[in-house]
């Protein structure tokens, strides 16, 4: 529906438009009017107009005047003189302003019909134009942002292999040809615990918190990227840090206050594992060098490390194969009872936050939605092989909750205890 504002210092004129226009048709819903020119400009203040119908020549400010005023705050609306007059020099400015029609009274009110159908096409067309560019900047914006976010893990994990030589051909191919000449300064940001339970879907959402809060924390000066690499580590990329942010504690304070907030807001604990300023050919290395530096830190958190100070010792972890076995089997032995990842880091002497990331790596899901899965797995065992009531089987797996048990053996089987004890009966 379209809003249309009549623009006339006499009173009968703009009533004889308002009756004489079948405004239903058009689909017009609103109709305002005013009789000078400040009188409209206030129309144009509370409300968007998207035809305006005006009298050139008025006592109060001309048509002319009243379009340029128009055209600075609402350059969307289409405008359509009319005039007693044919007045070149009114014709020739209403044309230079972008008026959409001239027309000259006494009003044919079927020309004026068309004229409007006509204004209110060019109108409907340009919105239809402005979804599209708003669609094609967010496409083009995800795009963009799915692209770099690709590049720079491709760089961290050395898939593109950047060498002096290449590095321009490179960021030309990727569009970041204003990097050319940056140095970069990585930080990885380690997720090491939640202080409250979250499922897998809420976790996820944090941790996009996490790095919305990344980038306004630590990009201090606005130029940089925050990423989440296909290991499921944060780090965040500072473009050409200036000297500042490499003082004796500049980015570790600002760290250490990203920490405490993430801490009090999204209730969980980080560590921060500041690298050295490199360029785009050197900065794999570095990365390679903070995911050692998390990987060995086994028992400490909320804290900020920095490469070339306070490295940690690394520690001699096991083989994947080994340490997973050894989840699985305590998961097995222990699905009565709640198990935490903590827990789990615990047994295996492993950083909460890299057993994750190994543990997805290998099995192709999170501990949380493989003890889920182990079970549900036990629960329908129980219920296809025993007549032990439903409830008894959720207490057996430490479900004191009856409906959250259902909800979670549905969500896992697609069908409701009883609804799977009946088929199996």
């Amino acid at each position: 529906m379209y809003k249309v504002l009549i623009v006339d210092d006499e009173i009968y004129a703009v009533m004889g438009i308002k009756s004489g226009v079948d405004w239903e048709a058009l689909q017009v819903s609103e109709i305002y009017e005013a009789y000078h020119l400040s009188a409209a400009l206030k129309v144009f203040e509370r409300t968007a107009v998207d035809v305006m119908i005006c009298d050139i020549e008025m006592p109060k400010g001309t048509g002319i005047e009243l379009l340029e005023r128009v055209n600075d705050i609402s350059p969307e609306t289409e405008t359509i003189f009319l005039t007693a007059h044919a007045n070149f020099d009114f014709m020739q400015r209403a044309i230079q302003l972008d008026g959409f029609d001239y027309l000259l009274k006494p009003i044919e009110y079927d020309v004026l019909k068309s004229s409007v159908a006509r204004a209110l096409e060019s109108v409907r067309q340009e919105r239809e134009m402005t979804e599209l560019r708003t669609r094609y900047d967010e496409t083009w914006n995800k795009r963009k942002g799915l692209i770099k976010e690709k590049f720079w893990n491709d760089v961290l994990t050395r898939r593109i292999i950047c060498t002096p030589d290449n590095v321009l051909k490179i960021l030309r191919e990727h569009e970041l040809v204003s990097l050319s000449g940056a140095t970069f300064l990585p930080v990885l940001v380690s997720v090491e615990s939640w202080m409250r339970e979250y499922s897998t879907r809420d976790e996820e959402m944090m941790e996009y918190n996490i790095r919305k809060a990344a980038e306004e924390m630590l990009l201090s000066t606005g130029r940089g990227e925050v990423i989440q690499t296909k290991l499921g580590v944060n780090v965040v990329i500072l473009f050409s840090p200036e000297d500042g942010e490499m003082k004796e504690g500049a980015l570790y304070n600002r760290c250490m206050a990203y920490l405490e907030s993430c801490r009090r807001y999204f209730h969980c604990t980080l560590s921060c594992y500041i690298g050295e300023r490199s360029t785009l050919f050197e900065i794999g290395g570095i990365y390679q060098k903070l995911l050692e530096m998390e990987y060995g830190n086994l028992n400490k958190s909320n804290e900020v490390y920095r490469l070339a100070r306070s490295n940690p010792p690394l520690s001699k972890n096991e083989s994947s194969p080994s340490v997973i076995q050894r989840i699985q089997a305590y998961i097995a032995e222990h699905l009565h009872e709640p198990i935490t990842r903590e827990q789990l880091a615990c047994f295996v002497h492993l950083n909460p936050a890299y057993l994750s990331r190994l543990f997805k790596r290998e099995t192709g899901e999170s501990i949380t939605d493989y003890i889920l899965r182990e079970r549900m797995e036990a629960a329908k065992e129980m219920i296809r092989d025993s007549s032990i009531p439903i409830s008894d089987v959720a207490k057996a797996l430490g479900y004191n909750n009856f409906s959250h048990f259902s909800k979670m053996f549905r969500k896992v089987h697609q069908a409701s205890p009883q609804q799977f004890r009946r088929k199996w009966v």
